[in-house]
């Protein structure tokens, strides 16, 4: 089994959490193995040689973080993660070193997340991880996103077609079944050209149907109805996974009406992402819509899938909007039902056409330098989507010392407002030899709304701000 979850956790802090937890996890996963130490541990069993058997079972370790967890401190006054047999920080720095696992920051009691400065410096990275609040109002659905964030490999896996069971041929079945094949392809040359007999399209053979979410291109020109305007911004996106509208069609039928929707998939993370109906919604009338296209594909890591999605539409509907949600945030695309506004683009428009991206800066700027390492801002962009707006940062790391440097020596956050955001992507644990330097980018996911931001930087004490404009 390598699915199930760790639950990382300190007592005076957060057990009853970290117990509600495992409860709901179990409820959730009732496959899976969800390991908690006052549960999992067996009288005289060597403790950080638990943790390393369990952290190869699960995926994933969860992070509870509650508002002692910084500086929880022992008899003596000491704060605990400061110590390096702290069983935290033993098993936050065994769950980072391990790039299979997924490493989840999640908060409750209102906890906010620890800034990078104030770790240790193994677990430094933990601060570059997106968090996840647990709140006692909403716990159950904060958990069920908590479930779906892990993605493909821990729950019920989901599969694109029924595998393949080993057969044996019987070749006097088999020779029957070609004769079959063979006195129809004959019957069916004659009968085409008999006066009024049309041959049957290609992707239409009798006994077949499309996979699930996809439509074939011949039924998708035979099947009438009027194509929609597709939004300027049509996009929505969120740490590494972009879902593009492609095209709108709506087409009649009685009391209601079919809307099918050309949606893209880019992925660009490592790990597989789910493309399926419960990632959309349709909000027509202030009723929210499910999909009814049984959209259930896996897209892989770098890559990407295009599918159909369908609604019924109630007829005479004039405007709708395509809600896409993508882990705790969620896009809005309006939709106008009328057909093709002037000057829109047609449905067969690239992915590329539909992203609106801003080159702010190309100047290369000083961020910080010190013995060990220097920063350069090389160069500044956005992109545009209709949940967030994405700040993508160029940067060039060198290691100036005689020593190797780690990329999580460098703590970069954007300061929008009140808010500071930690990055959204940004290469964790990378090893810079001494005199080398490295090309990197670091993105971060800021309002729609915003026009300015404030860089910050820092590398040991050498500290920076960069104002940028955004657009």
């Amino acid at each position: 089994m390598t699915g199930g979850a760790f639950i990382s956790y300190r007592r005076e802090d957060a057990a009853g959490f970290a117990g509600r937890l495992c409860d709901s996890l179990e409820r959730q996963l009732p496959t899976e193995p969800i390991f908690r130490d006052v549960d999992g541990l067996s009288p005289g069993q060597d403790f950080v040689a638990a943790i390393e058997a369990r952290l190869r079972q699960c995926r994933v370790c969860l992070a509870v973080i509650g508002r002692d967890w910084l500086n929880a401190r022992d008899a003596e006054g000491r704060r605990r993660l400061d110590q390096p047999d702290d069983f935290v920080r033993l098993e936050l720095t065994a769950a980072l070193a391990r790039p299979e696992v997924l490493v989840v920051p999640v908060l409750v009691e209102g906890a906010t997340m620890p800034p990078a400065d104030a770790l240790p410096q193994e677990i430094r990275a933990l601060a570059r991880r997106q968090a996840v609040s647990l709140r006692d109002d909403t716990w159950d659905s904060d958990v069920a996103r908590l479930v779906r964030s892990f993605g493909p490999g821990v729950g019920e896996p989901r599969r694109l077609a029924p595998p393949r069971l080993p057969f044996r041929v019987d070749w006097r079945i088999a020779a029957g079944v070609v004769g079959l094949m063979v006195l129809a392809l004959v019957i069916g040359a004659l009968r085409s050209g008999e006066p009024g007999t049309d041959a049957a399209p290609a992707d239409s053979a009798p006994g077949t149907e499309p996979a699930p979410g996809v439509e074939s291109a011949a039924a998708a020109a035979s099947s009438g109805g009027r194509e929609l305007a597709i939004p300027a911004v049509s996009q929505v996106g969120s740490r590494g996974l972009i879902y593009t509208l492609m095209s709108a069609r709506l087409e009649p039928g009685g009391s209601s009406d079919t809307l099918r929707l050309g949606i893209a998939l880019e992925n660009e993370t490592n790990g597989g992402a789910n493309f399926w109906d419960d990632t959309f919604r349709l909000v027509v009338d202030g009723n929210v819509l499910a999909p009814n296209s049984h959209l259930n594909v896996l897209v892989h890591g770098h890559a990407t899938s295009e599918g159909t999605v369908t609604f019924s539409v109630p007829s005479g509907t004039k405007r709708g909007v395509l809600r896409t949600t993508i882990l705790d945030t969620a896009g809005e695309i309006p939709m106008d039902f009328s057909g093709r506004a002037a000057g829109t683009p047609a449905p067969s428009a690239s992915r590329s056409a539909r992203a609106i991206v801003a080159s702010i800066s190309t100047e290369a700027r000083p961020l910080v330098t010190h013995p060990a390492m220097s920063a350069t801002l090389t160069g500044v962009g956005t992109r545009r989507f209709a949940n967030v707006l994405r700040v993508d940062l160029g940067l060039r790391i060198a290691a100036t010392g005689p020593g190797a440097v780690s990329t999580g020596d460098l703590t970069l956050r954007l300061v929008v407002g009140e808010d500071v955001l930690a990055p959204t992507r940004f290469p964790i644990g990378g090893i810079i030899e001494s005199g080398t330097t490295l090309r990197t980018t670091a993105e971060f996911e800021v309002p729609t709304n915003a026009t300015r931001a404030v860089l910050r930087a820092t590398a040991g004490e050498a500290r920076s701000e960069v104002p940028l404009t955004l657009r």
